[in-house]
């Protein structure tokens, strides 16, 4: 396997984990419920199709980590949710995460940095072979992350997947 095609297996792997609810991230002290962050009308806007879901937070009893499901068309949607201590180290996961994405960008991936979006935010789309489309951002001591998953991901306007990712980081 090639680097680039190892840097996207990688890549969709930690998606599918974060589809999956789990994380490496230390224990929280509070889990947020994951589905008060964005709504079923707000995961539609976003992809452009009807969405369903967004009725349950699961939560990962390792790592604290609450994550909400929904399903829009052939897309599968995840909202992660982590409160850290402080917002310092919220911020400084969303930092490390954004170095990740961005030593993965090449001609498939494109990671934005989103100035305005809760204290710190990025956004990562992956068209190559796999398609999805991420955002992660800091609101005090909370990260979300939003990944859209599954065919047409990477077609979603980014100024959607950005207003999907300011209203998850207003709450």
């Amino acid at each position: 396997m090639d680097n680039r095609a190892h840097s996207n297996y990688r890549l969709a792997a930690t998606c599918a984990a974060v589809l999956l609810g789990a994380s490496a991230s230390p224990v929280a002290r509070a889990t947020p419920n994951a589905c008060a962050f964005v709504s079923a009308a707000d995961v539609a806007a976003a992809t452009g199709v009807a969405a369903t879901g967004g009725t349950l937070s699961q939560v990962d009893p390792t790592s604290g980590t609450a994550s909400c499901m929904y399903v829009s068309g052939a897309l599968r949607i995840s909202v992660t949710v982590h409160e850290y201590p402080s917002g310092a180290q919220a911020r400084q996961e969303v930092a490390n995460q954004l170095q990740d994405a961005r030593g993965h960008d090449g001609p498939g991936q494109k990671t934005t940095v989103e100035a305005g979006v809760g204290d710190a935010a990025f956004s990562s789309t992956l068209s190559e072979g796999f398609e999805m489309s991420s955002a992660m951002s800091a609101h005090g001591p909370v990260t979300v992350l939003v990944g859209i998953v599954g065919k047409g991901a990477a077609a979603i306007p980014h100024d959607r997947l950005r207003a999907l990712m300011a209203r998850a980081a207003s709450k």
